[in-house]
């Protein structure tokens, strides 16, 4: 794949813009504080149960052809981009956030021990074992990517790596490798998806249905592409790009705002949604000026480089 495609990095600005409304709307209800509309089912596109398996699927879909060997050193720079900024951003969450979502009551040894175990950023560290699995699996060869999947699903502990997240980010690599198929089909899998999500969001499944969550995500996964290959050319796109291409920094930094936003309305949640995109944009602005804070906090990642036009 050569340099950025628009369409992939809308598809993670959209990604990104529903776990932001996500957390705004659990912290909201968490304390009380919102009255959801009766159509907002257990099931909207912005749970986490659908959201985040479409984010490691991306994920998944831009690292097929780009782990190059030495693949140690594409892991150690994957552990620059993903667990210093996890690490920094939890610190200064202890320190800055008083919010019921995060443990900052304990002593500060306590809640490192208990970031070490369970982190409340834990994409950072979900992604970085996944890429630690894929360049691990590539030493070997290809052929053991699923083999480990169904290692992980016999023998892993859920609560060390949840082994979905993984079978999400290989649906992805295999999207990329069978790219021309999934192009030549996309509207016979639009359909189908888009249909079993729409079914089992009319049925109102209770959250915890793990047996319908995987057809949930998929339905989800599928209505989200759909969604933005619709907007293609349209002015929403580029804001939808430039959010997709600043996700981490995003995600890392939307509960700076979130946990101010003591507002009475779902509509005023998605108010909240909108000023922790753009303040968490704005901090990452200013931490990218600086290359120790850029690093630190950015993992020394660059500035938007402009993507391509590719629709698909």
């Amino acid at each position: 794949m050569q340099g950025r495609s628009r369409y992939v990095d809308a598809l993670k600005g959209y990604a990104i813009l529903m776990v932001v409304l996500g957390h705004s709307l659990q912290r909201a209800s968490t304390l009380g504080l919102v009255a959801v509309p009766a159509a907002v089912g257990n099931y909207p596109p912005f749970s986490g149960w659908v959201t985040m398996p479409l984010f490691f699927a991306i994920s998944g879909f831009l690292c097929f052809g780009r782990v190059k060997a030495p693949r140690w050193k594409w892991v150690y720079r994957k552990a620059k981009m993903l667990l210093v900024p996890w690490a920094a951003w939890t610190v200064v969450y202890y320190f800055l956030t008083r919010d019921p979502l995060w443990p900052n009551s304990m002593p500060f040894t306590r809640y490192l021990s208990t970031q070490m175990v369970s982190p409340s950023l834990w994409y950072f560290v979900m992604l970085f074992e996944i890429y630690a699995c894929v360049a691990l699996c590539l030493t070997i060869g290809e052929w053991s990517l699923p083999i480990l999947g169904i290692a992980l699903v016999l023998f892993w502990s859920p609560a060390a790596m949840p082994v979905q997240y993984y079978w999400w980010f290989l649906s992805g690599w295999y999207a990329a490798r069978l790219s021309a198929q999934v192009l030549r089909f996309k509207w016979v899998l639009w359909g189908l998806s888009v249909s079993a999500y729409t079914v089992l969001l009319a049925l109102n499944l209770p959250a915890p249905s793990l047996r319908y969550q995987p057809v949930m995500a998929v339905g989800a996964i599928g209505l989200a592409t759909l969604v933005v290959w619709l907007m293609r050319g349209s002015a929403l796109m580029k804001p939808l790009a430039v959010m997709g291409q600043r996700s981490l920094e995003i995600y890392a930094g939307r509960f700076l705002f979130v946990q101010f936003a003591f507002f009475h309305s779902y509509l005023n949640v998605v108010l909240t949604t909108v000023l922790a995109v753009a303040g968490s944009l704005v901090i990452g602005r200013v931490l990218s000026a600086n290359r120790i804070t850029n690093t630190v906090f950015l993992g020394s990642r660059d500035r938007p480089t402009k993507p391509t036009a590719s629709s698909t």
